[in-house]
């Protein structure tokens, strides 16, 4: 539902507009800084006679008209007292670096969505992505020849919440150095304020920034607590853009932990902070320029409050690259997420992913990366396992940019350290060999773990009640949409048989099983998605595809909570051959047909042949279905491998595209993409 829209100020001459003889402002005064969270501030409104006008120099405030008409405004101001002394700053510290005429005022960028998986961004931000891949990645673009785009696909969230990611990236130390250092101390104590200011100075990259002549920004649309209580409520920073949240929370009910999307006023509330941060870039032109925006747009479970920003989240980054294009400025912009969240299926290992792997952009003028050769090393890192620590480590890089190249032998690199190992993605190599343990991520949440091998001869009586409930479920649908003339299947034997362990305080751990297994006189080979667990889990309905979903529960009932104690779920079944979608819906043939009725279904996820000119998600479509990114790759490319001459894996895409008995892996977009290849393969869901 769009906001309700009044004019109720003139935006240039910030005049009040309504259509009365008075009206019930709030203009902030010296009496109310800028403090981050939940502060215990109460916003009084005066009642003024019209004609009114705010101050020119007044940031955000709030109108009503009466009971029902009211708005509040946002919007940057020059901080001219700190223009004047980073424009020293900026001239001294040239003169120290001995820096050339050439050199161009850079802005750099930290842009956090909360709460955004990679598979949210291309789910719920799909015009964003489009216009990433058809405006700025695509040759001869828009803006291909200015800017260049990174996409990091080792990405991996420490763990599932913001500040054990967020504290390593503002401060590189761990969350828990952080808390240990904080003891007992209060963000809302004035006897402890200095702390949390002393600890922004000696660690966090804004004051890093402002110490190498830039100007700094802060928003966080937050108004909870939470990283606030590591960070503090005053924010050492240019501008700190805090109080806008607490007075739509007072008036609008705005809260940054709510399902349903918040309006405040006449906006959705992360408009303020897109529209801030532009007119703060432009307003400090031919400077250098930090800017951290940290927005919660995605707290819920459904991605609609994230589907709704995707069109302004698509212009506000058009009018950005727009805005550079040809600029005498350079431009390092970090797009990311820091964890990802929980979608239904919350107990299987696509469910963790979910939570774990958030997504990493970086996009850049391409004159600061040729100039400084930083564009094999950025391409190498998009490929291994990233750590927040080198996300740190790269913005205190940046900060030195504008004087100097920097090196990894410099002294100003060496004085940048981590409580983990870590690397600038500019001018080092992650290694190849880097484990989760080294980048400090959690080992429940580490994804880049492979599954282990099992014997497939295994007579475990658990995976073979998978396997029997699976095809169990498989004749019955059958018989039911098919004919009752089928011939039932058998199981024939277990081709793979993989296992992934959770890392739990339960003393038995979920256990997650792949298992491909074929059936007799049958060319069809199945995979089976399940999970088998005796830990304790709150009660929930985590089953996203009920066709074929089994359960066995045992419930529990601890305090207000209800438990599942034991949990037996096939999440999937998945046929792993290729198939023709035309071949399936035929219709069906007592005589030629009873035999392979298994060949005349559709199943959870289905891999489908295509011709190279066609999106998959129209040919999905066409069958009923939905595309998506493949599941557990890895599990069809280790059975087909046999099949094509070789399998490349060329790009960060997800598409799978045929040429001349080769498989091209990720050229492409699996479902909006159109490759060059003459067929390609679709993997499409049914997700009725």
């Amino acid at each position: 539902m769009p906001c309700k829209t009044y004019k109720l100020f003139d935006p240039v001459s910030l005049k009040i507009l309504c259509n009365t003889s008075s009206a019930e402002v709030f203009e902030p005064n010296s009496k109310h800084p800028q403090l981050f969270g939940n502060s215990p501030i109460n916003y009084t409104t005066s009642q003024v006679s019209l004609p009114f006008m705010f101050k020119t120099t007044t940031e955000y405030g709030y109108i009503q008209c009466n009971d029902t008409i009211k708005d509040v405004f946002l919007k940057h101001v020059t901080n001219e007292y700190a223009k004047s002394n980073t424009e020293k700053m900026y001239s001294k510290l040239k003169n120290n670096y001995k820096t050339g005429s050439d050199s161009k005022p850079l802005t750099v960028v930290l842009f956090v969505i909360d709460s955004t998986s990679r598979k949210s961004l291309f789910r719920n931000l799909n015009k964003t992505v489009n216009f990433f891949n058809e405006e700025v990645v695509k040759d001869n673009s828009t803006f291909s020849e200015e800017f260049v785009l990174y996409d990091f696909l080792g990405s991996n969230a420490i763990r599932d919440f913001t500040r054990a990611n967020m504290i390593p990236m503002l401060y590189g130390i761990s969350l828990e150095t952080a808390k240990m250092k904080e003891k007992k101390k209060s963000i809302d104590k004035e006897v402890d304020k200095h702390f949390y200011l002393k600890r922004q100075i000696e660690r966090s990259v804004w004051y890093y920034f402002k110490k190498k002549g830039f100007m700094t920004m802060f928003m966080n649309d937050a108004v909870s607590d939470y990283l606030s209580e590591d960070l503090g409520r005053e924010i050492l920073v240019d501008h700190q853009v805090s109080n806008i949240w607490k007075i739509g929370k007072q008036f609008f009910g705005y809260d940054d932990m709510a399902e349903a999307h918040s309006c405040i006023g006449s906006s959705y509330a992360h408009n303020y902070s897109l529209d801030y941060l532009t007119e703060y870039l432009n307003d400090y032109k031919g400077l250098n320029k930090f800017a951290y925006v940290h927005v919660n747009t995605a707290h819920e479970n459904t991605g609609m409050q994230l589907s709704i920003s995707d069109r302004d989240y698509r212009n506000f980054f058009h009018k950005l690259l727009s805005s550079y294009t040809h600029k005498d400025e350079n431009l390092f912009f970090i797009f990311m997420s820091d964890h990802g969240r929980y979608r239904k299926e919350y107990v299987t290992l696509e469910g963790y992913a979910e939570k774990a792997l958030p997504f990493t952009i970086i996009l850049s003028t391409k004159t600061l990366i040729s100039s400084h050769n930083f564009h094999q090393t950025l391409s190498t890192n998009t490929k291994r396992l990233l750590s927040r620590y080198d996300i740190y480590k790269t913005l205190k890089n940046l900060a030195i940019l504008p004087y100097t190249t920097i090196t990894t032998t410099s002294l100003n690199y060496q004085e940048i350290n981590t409580e983990f190992p870590s690397v600038s993605l500019l001018i080092e190599e992650i290694p190849k060999q880097r484990t989760c343990s080294d980048a400090s991520i959690d080992e429940n949440f580490c994804m880049s773990d492979k599954f282990s091998i099992l014997n497939p001869s295994s007579n475990n009586s658990t995976i073979l009640s998978f396997i029997q409930i699976s095809i169990s479920k498989i004749n019955s649908i059958l018989i039911k949409e098919i004919s009752q003339y089928c011939n039932p299947l058998f199981f024939n034997d277990i081709k793979s048989l993989q296992l992934k362990k959770y890392v739990t305080k339960n003393e038995i751990p979920p256990l997650h099983y792949i298992i491909v297994i074929s059936i007799k006189d049958s060319k069809s080979i199945f995979f089976i998605d399940a999970t088998h667990s005796e830990a304790k889990f709150l009660k929930n309905d985590p089953e996203l595809f009920k066709r074929f979903t089994k359960s066995k529960e045992k419930l529990e009932r601890i305090g207000n909570n209800t438990y599942l104690s034991t949990i037996n779920k096939i999440w999937s079944v998945t046929k792993l051959n290729i198939v023709d979608g035309d071949n399936v819906k035929k219709n069906f043939d007592i005589e030629n047909d009873k035999g392979k009725c298994d060949e005349k279904v559709f199943y959870n996820y289905n891999y489908l042949w295509a011709d190279g000119y066609e999106k998959c998600e129209n040919v999905c479509g066409r069958y009923e279905m939905e595309c998506t990114d493949p599941k557990y790759l890895h599990v069809f490319l280790e059975m087909w491998q046999g099949e094509f001459e070789k399998i490349d894996r060329v790009a960060g895409g997800s598409s799978l595209e045929v040429d001349d008995g080769r498989l091209f892996v990720g050229r492409v977009d699996m479902c909006s993409g159109i490759g060059d290849t003459i067929k390609k393969i679709c993997y499409c869901v049914m997700v009725r």
